[in-house]
């Protein structure tokens, strides 16, 4: 193709880098700054853009065909066919003329990830719902949104002092260590490409306030896999931690209520088994809690019928107040309880059993005792 047959339509961009004039139907395009590219639109539909390593008094004086990396993309975000170099031809005013374009086959390259980000409006990163942000290379803040700012409680410079990794004022393991930035999860990721999924670091604002924030991090790479940049991708936590962490202290207490209770507790199934039994109960029949857990309860009664009865009844869906029974302890000896107990039903279908037992031995020795002396 002939560049100047398109002319009439032609629009020009990076005059910083070009002076540019039409003449006779031709384009006079003069080199203002060494190594500078130029990028054309032809017809609102393609760009051309030449890298021409001459500078302004040079060009003036090169005839002939001057060797470019020039490509002809047919639409934003592409670039396509390759054009091969372009013939200069002396000016009166001192310039060049484009006079002639040989095209190479079309080889269509679709942009990267990162330069897709990066030629998108400020305004792509808004529509993502969530906080996120981009760094390149070498680890520089280059664009973020406005969810993001509000959880830094701040606002980036990105056209002064820059900042690399985070923009957060600082940041922390959830164990309260401080983690600089350029030991974040970003700053792995743009070095060695690590993606991170799904983890909590801390981040505090100027004003000292903190919040524990979710973070999906992983590098962009271009076509050949060579990391260009990285992108994170984040939302604050803190009130699902907050819950988490109340939910882990109620679960403490009830750990610490069952197992430092001051009267004996366990949990049987519904076949009889005992699941758990705290220490209160273990001391008072003096087994360990391999000897006691995962036997029948029947095992300890020194009355069957008592026993078979009490589970009939936990069976059906009837309480235990204070009901007598004998247990059998390792040293041989017989303890005499009251059990109170209830079931645990799920969807009508019985569980286990929830067990009080309280040593009144030596309540029933005393009146015996008193019995004998009568």
């Amino acid at each position: 193709m002939r560049l100047r047959a398109c002319l009439g339509a032609t629009t020009f961009v990076r005059e910083d880098c070009f002076s540019i004039a039409h003449a006779a139907g031709n384009a006079y395009v003069r080199s203002q700054v060494p190594q500078a590219e130029a990028a054309l639109a032809v017809n609102d539909q393609f760009a051309v853009s030449a890298a021409i390593p001459l500078g302004a008094e040079k060009i003036a004086g090169r005839l002939g065909t001057v060797a470019t990396s020039v490509r002809l993309g047919a639409r934003a975000g592409e670039l396509g066919p390759s054009i091969s170099k372009l013939s200069l031809a002396k000016c009166n005013r001192g310039g060049g003329i484009l006079s002639n374009v040989e095209e190479f086959p079309a080889v269509a390259r679709r942009l990267t990830e990162f330069e897709a980000l990066v030629a998108a409006a400020p305004t792509a990163l808004e529509a993502i719902p969530g906080a996120v942000y981009i760094c390149d290379k070498d680890g520089w803040l280059i664009r973020y949104n406005s969810e993001a700012a509000t959880l830094w409680g701040r606002t980036p410079n990105l056209g002064g002092e820059r900042e690399r990794f985070c923009g957060s004022h600082r940041l922390f393991l959830v164990d309260g260590t401080p983690l600089p930035h350029e030991d974040c999860p970003m700053a792995d990721a743009i070095r060695s490409g690590v993606a991170t999924r799904n983890t909590e670091v801390v981040m505090e604002r100027p004003d000292g306030s903190r919040l524990t924030a979710l973070v999906n991090i992983r590098a962009l790479t271009d076509h050949s896999g060579n990391i260009q940049g990285a992108i994170n991708c984040f939302q604050d936590v803190s009130a699902h931690k907050a819950m988490e962490e109340e939910v882990l202290r109620k679960g403490r207490d009830l750990e610490d209520f069952f197992e430092n209770g001051a009267v004996g507790l366990h949990i049987v199934s519904s076949e009889g088994i005992i699941l758990r039994a705290n220490r209160a109960e273990l001391e008072l029949l003096g087994y360990a809690p391999e000897e006691y857990v995962g036997r029948h309860i029947a095992e300890f009664h020194a009355d069957a019928p008592v026993i078979g009865e009490i589970l009939h009844k936990l069976a059906s869906g009837e309480r235990l107040d204070r009901c007598h029974a004998r247990l059998r302890a390792k040293d041989g000896s017989i303890k005499h309880v009251l059990v109170t107990s209830n079931s645990r039903f799920d969807d009508g279908k019985f569980m286990n059993t929830r067990c009080f037992t309280i040593d009144v031995t030596h309540l029933h020795e005393a009146e015996q005792a008193r019995n004998n002396s009568g």
